[in-house]
């Protein structure tokens, strides 16, 4: 008797909790794909979507360390302050020179996770029906949440040898409605929003 073949389908937050080391099981799922075991799907809007959240992730902090600096440099024009906050401020500095090599990391492993899984492409037929779904208000109702939808239902809408598809998402409040249930059921796909449940059932389904 074959293994049989399953697929879990991930989206941005998927991705996001790996990097952050935020979810074990999603590191766990990943590991699997790694050796073979199960095949692991991401939009690569996701990996886009990613980028520009780090992005502005590092930015942010890179703002808040140059106003403290800032501030500190300020407060050092009194001797009262100066040698106290002097070794402050240095180790503020090398934070901010390091903040780009970190921000590299942090990309170069999302290209790490890119290259164990498969992306599920995005075009302008996707954005198109994710604009009439916007037009028809259907859920999801945000505006990447949509186009990341589409994507995931279009992958599964051509068929695939899977005998188990779960699309896994910790967005239970953007995703967690009738309707996408149904879309999703149609095209026998599961859909879970806890990672745990989402290891159990992988686990029952390929005996390990």
């Amino acid at each position: 008797m074959k293994n049989p073949k399953l697929l879990v389908i991930g989206e941005t937050n998927f991705i996001y909790s790996i990097i952050l080391a935020q979810d074990r099981n999603c590191g766990y799922l990943l590991d699997l794909a790694s050796e073979n075991k199960i095949d692991v799907a991401i939009p690569e809007f996701s990996f886009f979507e990613v980028k520009g959240r780090i992005d502005e992730r590092f930015k942010r902090r890179e703002d808040k360390l140059k106003e403290i600096i800032f501030f500190l440099n300020d407060l050092m024009r009194s001797e009262y302050h100066k040698d106290r906050l002097y070794d402050v401020k240095e180790k503020l500095k090398q934070l901010y020179m390091e903040s780009s090599k970190e921000k590299l990391d942090v990309l170069e492993s999302t290209e790490d996770i890119k290259s164990l899984c498969i992306s599920i492409p995005h075009n302008s037929d996707i954005a198109y029906r994710a604009f009439i779904r916007d037009v028809a208000n259907l859920p999801p109702y945000k505006d990447n949440d949509r186009q990341i939808y589409e994507s995931i239902l279009s992958f599964t809408k051509n068929g695939n040898d899977y005998d188990t598809v779960i699309f896994y998402t910790s967005d239970k409040e953007d995703f967690d409605h009738q309707e996408i249930r149904d879309e999703l059921k149609e095209q026998c796909v599961e859909v879970h929003f806890d990672s745990g449940n989402v290891v159990r059932r992988v686990m029952r389904t390929i005996g390990d």
